[in-house]
């Protein structure tokens, strides 16, 4: 058990550093493109999330990250894109099962795609800060300032 653990633990560590790398090598060939694309009216919030990356999680050819602002996606060749704001940090964002999981300030999120939703898991993590996510043995795990 205690080695299946650890090969799992270096297979996120290794996953981690190469969504990593591959993340700054994308954004940073579309970042100037993009900045050159805010509107006058957008200026305030999409100026600042696109300097200000909290969270990614890679899944097929899109990249999903956080900023303070929400979440924003990076597909193949296309400029990167906040599709979702609300008032709340994005810690941490895991994919598991064609969901991405999203941990933030005001509690743990789903988003299937299509669907952005609150996941209420427990009277206790509702309103919390959740501060990472991972998956282990088919479950996905949320860590939080409560516990």
């Amino acid at each position: 058990m205690a080695g299946e653990m650890q090969g799992e633990i270096a297979k996120m560590k290794k996953l981690s550093y190469f969504c990593i790398i591959s993340f700054i090598f994308i954004f940073s060939s579309s970042a100037s493109a993009a900045q050159n694309r805010i509107t006058e009216v957008d200026t305030k919030i999409e100026a600042s999330w696109m300097n200000r990356v909290t969270a990614i999680a890679l899944a097929d050819s899109k990249v999903i990250f956080g900023t303070p602002f929400g979440i924003a996606s990076l597909e193949d060749g296309k400029t990167p894109n906040l599709f979702k704001s609300f008032n709340g940090f994005v810690s941490s964002i895991e994919y598991f099962q064609k969901n991405f999981y999203v941990g933030s300030e005001n509690g743990l999120y789903r988003f299937d795609g299509n669907k952005f939703s609150n996941i209420y898991v427990s009277s206790s993590i509702k309103d919390s800060f959740i501060s990472s996510i991972t998956q282990f043995n088919g479950n996905i795990y949320a860590g939080s300032w409560n516990g």
